[in-house]
């Protein structure tokens, strides 16, 4: 899916609430963030953080970059240190949205594919961020 055609589904859907495009951070901060987390974020997420920052779907946050203060919830720096610690992640792993049935949407190290798990099941969600955003904006 091109960056074009997921803006359209964005700006047409009323359950995804992202602010205007081109209105997100910039690769200093994308590049710092990775940097924090030892992590090396998907290319759509990149795009997805340049472009928006942040935002939620269907009232659910997906974790995002708002500015260079990484100390704050839903920043995904933040988050994730904090779900490492507490055994929901591993180092290898970037949780992009936790909701309130503890169900985890995450990356997985060197693989741009979305990972769904809760408890101990763990099971493929989307191909690509693009697709985990179509998808849980039509459930």
């Amino acid at each position: 899916m091109e960056v074009e055609e997921l803006k359209k589904i964005i700006e047409t859907s009323s359950c995804i609430n992202f602010g205007n495009f081109g209105q997100g951070v910039d690769n200093n901060i994308i590049t710092t963030a990775e940097n924090k987390l030892n992590f090396t974020f998907p290319e759509e997420y990149k795009i997805w953080l340049k472009n928006y920052s942040g935002g939620e779907i269907n009232g659910e946050e997906i974790l995002g970059i708002f500015n260079s203060n990484f100390e704050v919830w839903p920043n995904t720096v933040f988050a994730n240190l904090k779900m490492r610690k507490d055994a929901f992640i591993t180092n290898n792993e970037l949780a992009i949205q936790m909701n309130d049935q503890a169900e985890i949407y995450f990356f997985k190290k060197n693989d741009d594919k979305v990972y769904l798990k809760w408890g101990n099941i763990e099971e493929l969600y989307a191909d690509s961020f693009f697709d985990f955003i179509v998808k849980k904006s039509s459930e």
